[in-house]
This record gives structure tokens, sequence and C-alpha cells, in this order.
């Protein structure tokens, strides 16, 4: 695996921590955690496979919904915004190096971080 590989892989799995505080010792307020996972459950609904939109959508509607009912009554709503597009970045970068990676390893890699952060956002309304 070469050192850019690596690097770009971690990058984006730095960037989703960041992004939500998952795997961080104090996480952020479930509201900002369910903007998060709205955006995440977007982008799948708009890039991943057709197949599976459909379950992606519902959990993006579950996720909108836990975000109306959390988020902070103010008179902007820009930072659940913004937590959801940075998301929706997040994803975008996954699904491209799971597809057009050069290498294997990458590819795989990039799975797995996805597979991660959805398993993640699903085991906050799961349990």
């Amino acid at each position: 695996m070469s050192r850019k590989t690596v690097g770009n892989l971690g990058a984006a799995s730095l960037a989703f921590t960041f992004l939500t505080g998952f795997g961080a010792l104090a996480a952020p307020p479930p509201a900002e955690q369910f903007a998060t996972c709205a955006g995440l459950f977007s982008a799948m609904v708009d890039y991943a496979d057709e197949a599976d939109t459909q379950g992606y959508a519902q959990r993006e509607s579950w996720f909108d919904d836990l975000v109306a009912a959390t988020w902070p009554q103010t008179p902007n709503l820009g930072a659940a915004d913004h937590l959801h597009q940075e998301a929706r970045t997040t994803v975008m970068v996954l699904l491209h190096q799971s597809r057009y990676a050069i290498d294997p390893m990458h590819a795989e890699g990039a799975d797995r971080a996805l597979s991660r952060i959805l398993t993640e956002c699903e085991s906050l309304t799961l349990g």
C-alpha cells in the first residue's frame, strides 16, 4: 500500500471522526450526530447502488425527523445543514475511493470505513 493510499484513506477517516465525534472521548450532542447521519444516508440515497436506495431513504428520513425533534430551536439551522453537507462529502469521497481506487487494498479500506460509519449511525437509533 502506498503512502498516498494510506494518507487518503486516513484523511477520510479522520474527517469523519472530526465531523461526528464518533470514537472521541466526548461525543457531540445527539442533534449534531443526527444531522451528520442524515447527511450520510442522504448521500447513500444519491450515490449507492440503486437496490439499496429505499432503505437508505428511510434511514435518512428517520434522522431528519430526529434532527427536527432535537436541534435547538433557533432561527439559524445553518449548522445542521453544514454538518449534513460535510457528511455527504465524506460519503462521496469514500464511495469514489472504493469504486475507482487503483489499489484494491485502498478500495477495501474505503468500503470498511464507509460500513463502519453507517453502522455507527444505525447504532444511534437501534441501540
